[in-house]
């Protein structure tokens, strides 16, 4: 078995879902699928296949390829907002293939407008889609599973409970007139009906090679960003090694950590570096009203250092498994050879680079 985990060491938006891709058409389309281990409907992953681009948010990106995906219980998930990016890939000829924990949390509507009305949570960059306030309605104690969704008096009961209990005191304006309980409720009992609940476990046993997908990046994670300009989850290896620790104890892992040739963030916080700052248009990453503007500054090889030490402390949660780890470029064409040697000197890591499908 291939077990391969890619990461972001910075912001985000540095190609993940690309490689991702990229590793799956290596490996072939065969016996292979791809794990989703952390976020949720928030993270938006572009990827090209020949003559196909999609930014995925709600399947793994390999779904080009036709690879199917794990939505693991550490990931939640909206189903109306993967219905939606279901009916465009039908309409370039995808069919998305996904298998869902039943442990994974469902993200409702009242999560996503209580964050859109939410003004402190939006000046700190969230891309509005409920993911945050879902999480703290959870820890509070009022889930809402996967599992829960596939029996519709259960669904019913646990969201009119969400909006009468959890959500009573907030003043949330529905944005828009023809939502009901019950058409919601429908509709998420039809898509959960519609796919595999299966434990990872039991999973995992059919498949040759799993690539783990990781979300945003490393220096944004709860734990090691600078709060409040970070994401509720856990963006390093850790999700991932617990999930492999279930398979096996003996089977080599690779780590990819996917960097563009400077460092970009998409939405307010400090870039945690003094590089020069650089001008960089990206057409994935237009200003938005949540994210503002797309800002980048040159490489900094100190603060990659620093990013590998707070994933190191992730691998060692993992005794046993041998971990091989890799830095790859993507944007591979804008490298400049003199970083790519200082990256090798001072990480010891094989270098990797890409552009769109092609190795270089």
């Amino acid at each position: 078995m291939n077990l391969e985990i890619v990461l972001d060491p910075f912001f985000g938006d540095s190609g993940k879902g690309q490689l991702t891709n990229n590793l799956c058409l290596c490996r072939g389309e065969k016996k292979t699928l791809v794990v989703r281990f952390s976020g949720g409907p928030q993270s938006g992953h572009n990827v090209n296949h020949k003559n196909l681009n999609h930014c995925f948010s709600n399947f793994g990106s390999g779904t080009l390829l036709q690879i199917p995906t794990y939505w693991s219980q550490y990931c939640l998930v909206d189903p109306i907002m993967a219905v939606a990016e279901r009916s465009r890939l039908r309409e370039i000829g995808i069919e998305p293939k996904v298998i869902y924990s039943p442990l994974c949390e469902i993200i409702t509507p009242f999560d996503t407008w209580s964050q859109w009305a939410n003004t402190e949570n939006r000046k700190q960059g969230t891309v509005g889609s409920g993911y945050k306030s879902a999480l703290d309605r959870i820890k509070a104690g009022y889930h809402l599973t996967m599992l829960d969704a596939r029996n519709i008096f259960v669904l019913r009961e646990k969201i009119r409970s969400i909006q009468d209990n959890y959500y009573r005191w907030e003043n949330i304006q529905y944005p828009t007139t023809n939502f009901t309980i019950d058409k919601w409720v429908y509709l998420v009992n039809q898509y959960a009906s519609e796919y595999y609940l299966e434990n990872f476990l039991e999973l995992v046993r059919n498949y040759e090679n799993i690539v783990f997908e990781g979300s945003q990046g490393i220096l944004l994670d709860q734990t090691f960003g600078v709060m409040p300009w970070c994401t509720p989850s856990d963006t390093t290896s850790k999700n991932a090694l617990n999930l492999i620790s279930e398979i096996s104890k003996k089977i080599p892992i690779d780590i990819y950590y996917v960097a563009r040739p400077y460092i970009t963030r998409h939405g307010p916080g400090p870039l945690l570096c003094d590089s020069r700052v650089i001008d960089k248009i990206d057409p994935n990453n237009p200003y938005n009203e949540y994210q503002k503007s797309f800002r980048s500054c040159e490489f900094s090889t100190d603060l990659l250092m620093h990013s590998l030490e707070i994933d190191e402390m992730a691998n060692k949660f993992n005794e046993y498994n041998w971990i091989r780890q890799h830095i790859v470029f993507s944007h591979g064409k804008e490298l400049d050879p003199k970083l790519e040697n200082e990256v090798k000197n001072k990480t010891k890591f094989d270098v990797l680079k890409f552009e769109y499908e092609t190795w270089l």
